[in-house]
This record gives structure tokens, sequence and C-alpha cells, in this order.
């Protein structure tokens, strides 16, 4: 067997979870918690919305006490598990109004939420979105004409969220147009970094406090 040969073992445990959601226990063991790929594609087939695709791939996860928050890219929707592994939908993104070149629907990737307990969901076409009412009511912060392509965001302690866009622009895809976006809590939007070369998912850190000399 090739070292490119894939092990039918590791693929057999790639197929049995795939889509699922699961924890680390403090014993360092794997617990599943519920199977939300099957759970979205189960959903669009049976929404049966006209022209969408049947589809699932859950992206972007936002950990909460008790729930967790699944920006799935397929089925174009915003999930929410609870600790007991009950799913719901609580919104699905409707595609770009005009369509897009790319991506033609909506692609939710990630979800923040800041210390007031505001949340916000991004997706692959362009937009950002302020989740009110449990999330199922989405306000458009950011349209699609932005040409930006997000794909991860984090808040910090001071009620910032940034936000990672792999590229920008045309043509798909293109190298060194990524960029960080930064919206204030005051609503401010800003480029805190551009040029980057397809980059992915944000990280917040602690505030790092210097000595006074």
């Amino acid at each position: 067997m090739s070292i490119d040969t894939p092990c039918p073992q590791v693929l057999a445990v790639a197929r049995a979870t795939a889509g699922t959601l699961a924890k680390v226990t403090p014993s360092g063991k794997w617990q599943t918690i519920a199977g939300v790929g099957a759970f979205d594609y189960q959903w669009t087939v049976d929404q049966a919305i006209p022209g969408a695709e049947l589809d699932s791939n859950p992206y972007g996860l936002l950990g909460l006490p008790g729930s967790t928050y699944v920006a799935d890219a397929g089925s174009n929707t915003l999930v929410s598990v609870g600790a007991n592994g009950r799913i719901t939908v609580p919104h699905r993104f409707p595609d770009p109004v005009p369509p897009e070149p790319f991506p033609t629907d909506g692609v939710p990737t990630c979800a923040a939420l800041t210390p007031s307990g505001q949340l916000y969901v991004a997706d692959l076409a362009g937009r950002i979105w302020r989740m009110t009412n449990g999330g199922t009511v989405a306000t458009e912060v950011l349209p699609a004409t932005s040409g930006l392509h997000f794909t991860g965001c984090a808040a910090d302690q001071a009620g910032n969220v940034y936000f990672v866009s792999i590229f920008s622009g045309t043509p798909f895809p293109s190298p060194a147009s990524g960029s960080i976006l930064k919206l204030t809590a005051a609503g401010v939007i800003s480029t805190v970094v551009s040029g980057l070369n397809f980059p992915n998912k944000p990280a917040v850190g602690p505030t790092v406090k210097r000595p006074v000399p």
C-alpha cells in the first residue's frame, strides 16, 4: 500500500463521524453530541426550497454554555445544538440579490458572540449579519457587494468582532487579496490588515499589559 492510498480503517472512521458535532471530555475521550451534517442534509430535503441544493457542510462553530451554534455552508443555515443533542434551525440565509459571480448562494461560514450577547454571522458571499431573537432574525450589516469572502470570525472582550476574508474580487481565487475586517460595538467597520494570502480563521487572545518603566 502506498502512502497515498487511504487506510480503510481511517476511511471507515471518517465516514462514520463525518458531519458530527463532538467534544473532548476531561479524560481525553471523544463524545459525539449530534449528527449535524445528516440532520442538515435531511432538512434541505424536507424543506424542498426551489433552486436550493440538497447539501450540508457544517463549517463554523461557536461553543456556548449549554449549546453550540453551527454555521452550515452547505444548507446555508445557522443551526443550534443543545447539550442534549437536540438540533434546531433558527435561520436560513437567502441567496445574494442580485446574484453574485461567486458564490451564488449564501454559504454562512462562522458565528461570533460579543460579551454583550450580540450574535454575528458572516458568509462566503461577503455579507455580515447581525442576529437577533435567538438567531431567527438576520439584519444585513455588510452587503454581498463588498467583494469580500468571509471564512471566519471572532469577538474580543471589548465587543469588537474580527472577520477574515479569504480573498476579494475576481478572478477566483485571487492570491494575496485576503484581509481582516474589524466591526466595533458602535457599528464602525474598518480594515485591520490586507494583502494576506488565503487566510482562513481568526483567533483573539488575551490583552497583554506591559509594565510601566
